[in-house]
C-alpha cells in the first residue's frame, strides 16, 4: 500500500499551534499509511518535530509583501511531493493555501483542511473592521473541504456568523500526551498562569485581580509564565510587588503546575488553550475568564468569571475557592478526570486521522 502524503502548513510555530502540530505530526507513523510533512515559516520553535520540514524564508507576514512569494514556493513543494491533503493552521496559512488553490488547483485535485485555532474575527475590534474580516474569512473558508474546530464554542461562533457551511465542520478538541503528575511539593498559596504576555492573554487584568486577591489573602502568590511583547513592561510594573512575578519563558513548566494550587487565565478569547489542558492534566483546578474556548473546559473542576465583573468581585470568588482546601482538592481531581476523558493526544490524533482517511 502506497503512503499517502499530507502537508501541514503553518506560518509560525509557537504557543498552542506548536503543541498541536507537533503532537499531530509525531503521532503519524508509517503504520498509518500516511506521511505528514511540514511547510513552515522562519520564526518560532522547530525542535521536537519528527517530520520532513520545508522552511520558507518568505512565510512571514511581518516582512511585508511576501504573500505571493510564499504561495509560489508552496506550489513548487506540492508539485514536487504530490501531497494529497493540504492542512492549513491559523489565518495567514489559510490565506496562503486559499490563494494557492485559486491559482494552481481550481479543479480541486487535492483535499483541503483548515484549523483556525481561534478566528481572527474573535479579537476585539470595531464593527466595520469586524465585518470586513468576516467577509475575508468566509471567502477563505469556501475553499476548504473540512474545517476542524478545536472547541464546540469555536464551532458555534462560526455557525452563528455563517463563516462556513455546517456540513464542513468537524470538532476535534486539542489533546496532550498523558503524564503522571508529581503532587508532593504542592504550594497552597500559589496561583499560576501560562501563556504569551500579549493583549490576547490580558496580563494587565491578571495583575489587577492578583492585587485584589492579595488584599484578601496576604500570603497568596501569583506567577505568570511566558514570553511576549508586553513582558519587559509588566516585569517593570511588578518589580515592586512581592506577590506577582512574571518569570518569562520556562522549559520546566510542568514543575510549576505541579507545585501550584490553582490555574488562572484572563484571556480575551481562545481556541482551546493547551495551557489550561496542561493544568488539568496536572490535576489543577481552574479559574478562567468566560470567553470562547474556556467555558467548555470548566465542568465541576473550577470557576468561570466574567471579564465585565469588577476585580473585587472576581477576587472574592477566587479567594473563597482558595480558602476551601477540600473543595479545591475535589476540583483538581475532577480536572484530571476530564483530561483523561476528553483531552488526551490519542483522542485528538485519532479523530484527525479519521478525517484524513475519509478525505482520501
Amino acid at each position: 500500500m502506497s503512503t499517502k502524503k499530507v502537508l501541514e502548513v503553518v506560518e509560525r510555530l509557537d504557543g498552542g499551534v506548536y503543541t498541536h502540530v507537533k503532537t499531530l505530526i509525531n503521532a503519524i507513523s508509517p503504520s498509518c499509511s500516511m506521511r505528514a510533512d511540514l511547510f513552515v515559516g522562519p520564526l518560532g520553535k522547530l525542535s521536537g518535530i519528527q517530520a520532513h520540514m520545508i522552511q520558507s524564508k518568505y512565510f512571514d507576514r511581518t516582512k511585508g509583501p511576501t504573500l505571493f512569494r510564499t504561495v509560489f514556493e508552496l506550489h513548487a513543494q506540492i508539485r514536487l511531493h504530490n501531497y494529497l491533503i493540504v492542512h492549513a493552521h491559523s489565518t495567514f496559512s489559510g490565506l496562503v493555501v486559499r490563494i494557492y488553490q485559486l491559482l494552481f488547483d481550481r479543479t480541486h485535485q487535492r483535499k483541503y483542511v483548515y484549523t483556525p485555532h481561534a478566528f481572527f474575527s474573535e479579537k476585539p475590534m470595531g464593527r466595520v473592521k469586524f465585518r470586513v474580516v468576516q467577509y475575508i474569512e468566509r471567502w477563505m473558508l469556501r475553499g476548504f473541504d473540512t474545517v476542524i474546530h478545536v472547541s464546540s464554542e469555536e464551532a458555534e461562533f462560526s455557525e452563528n456568523y455563517r463563516l462556513v457551511r455546517q456540513d464542513k465542520i468537524r470538532i476535534v478538541p486539542n489533546g496532550l500526551p498523558d503524564i503522571i503528575p508529581n503532587l508532593s511539593f504542592k504550594d497552597n498559596n500559589l496561583i499560576v498562569m501560562v501563556g504569551r504576555v500579549d493583549k490576547q492573554k490580558n496580563p494587565e487584568r491578571f495583575i489587577a485581580i492578583a492585587n485584589s486577591v492579595h488584599a484578601i489573602i496576604p500570603s497568596i502568590k501569583f506567577l505568570y509564565i511566558g514570553g511576549g511583547e508586553l513582558l519587559p513592561k509588566l516585569q517593570d510594573k511588578c518589580s515592586k510587588l512581592s506577590f506577582v512575578d512574571f518569570v518569562g519563558p520556562q522549559d520546566g513548566v510542568q514543575a510549576f503546575l505541579e507545585k501550584a494550587s490553582l490555574f488562572m487565565s484572563t484571556s480575551l478569547y481562545e481556541g482551546l488553550p493547551f495551557a489550561v489542558i496542561e493544568a488539568m492534566r496536572s490535576g489543577l483546578p481552574v479559574a478562567l475568564s468566560k470567553v470562547t474556548g474556556h467555558a467548555e473546559l470548566v465542568d465541576g473542576n473550577g470557576i468561570l468569571f466574567r471579564l465585565s465583573d469588577s476585580d473585587q468581585k472576581i477576587a472574592d470568588r477566587i479567594a473563597n475557592l482558595m480558602n476551601d482546601s477540600e473543595n479545591l482538592q475535589l476540583m483538581g481531581e475532577k480536572s484530571r478526570d476530564l483530561f483523561l476523558k476528553k483531552y488526551t493526544s490519542s483522542i485528538m490524533v485519532g479523530k484527525i486521522l479519521d478525517i484524513y482517511r475519509i478525505l482520501l
